[in-house]
């Protein structure tokens, strides 16, 4: 129900774009269809996030790949606006994600761009988003450019993506989407967080997408290691990332 529910919005917010929907099934909704504009795989053993988007990107025929969790859903002119700020050398941009109305945080702001002060589990440190406030604060409606954004909803130039090589599969859901961003930022790309654009997304929603049997936090320590090692390679210090800091 919820992918049907994603793919439905898609269709609705982009009626007068030329576009295709690729959907990797983890073995969920086995009778939806392909159709003109859908193309699916299945794929029972379940993957992480980063291999599961690199598969799908891999396939995508456009210059500008929207990637989209199942358990999100566009509000209008969404994509229109994100469209707007996606040119030159702008490689990413993200949009405000408010909680839907299913949820017990119905209405509340989830992410407004990605904020980093230190690494957790490191004292002191936090990834920021800006959540748990009301989406009409003017504050979280701007267009500017952040040093990351959710992959729940992120639209990419192709070419931005294939030049940092797209999400780096060793982490496991976690910290896939800042890396990639920091990646775009180290390789000369921008990213922007576009907040007069929004879309609901339960969160947790999108299942079957690891098929490690490591607890959360093995995940979040593995996940922590890989991102470290990579701010070093990029020569990204977190001094940097913290004057972008709202």
């Amino acid at each position: 129900m919820l992918l049907r529910k994603c793919i439905a919005s898609v269709r609705r917010t982009l009626n007068n774009e030329q576009y295709e929907i690729l959907v990797l099934d983890l073995g969920h909704d086995k009778t939806l269809k392909p159709a003109s504009d859908l193309r699916i795989w299945r794929y029972s053993p379940p993957s992480p996030f980063a291999v599961s988007y690199n598969f799908l990107a891999k396939h995508a025929k456009g210059e500008k790949i929207l990637l989209l969790n199942s358990d999100a859903v566009l509000k209008k002119k969404c994509v229109e606006s994100m469209l707007t700020e996606l040119h030159d050398n702008v490689g990413a941009v993200g949009c405000q994600l408010v909680y839907p109305a299913r949820s017990p945080w119905a209405g509340l702001v989830q992410h407004a761009g990605i904020f980093v002060r230190g690494i957790p589990p490191d004292p002191g440190s936090a990834i920021i988003t800006r959540g748990f406030q009301q989406s009409n604060v003017l504050s979280l409606q701007v267009v500017e450019d952040v040093p990351a954004v959710t992959a729940a909803c992120l639209l990419v130039q192709a070419s931005a993506f294939n030049d940092v090589g797209g999400f780096d599969e060793k982490f496991i859901n976690g910290y896939e989407d800042i890396a990639l961003c920091l990646s775009l930022w180290a390789a000369g790309w921008r990213v922007r967080y576009c907040g007069i654009a929004c879309a609901t997304h339960l969160g947790n929603g999108t299942k079957g997408t690891t098929g490690n049997t490591a607890t959360a936090l093995e995940f979040a320590g593995q996940n922590a290691r890989v991102l470290r090692k990579q701010l070093k390679r990029w020569r990204v210090t977190l001094e940097e990332l913290q004057q972008f800091m709202p």
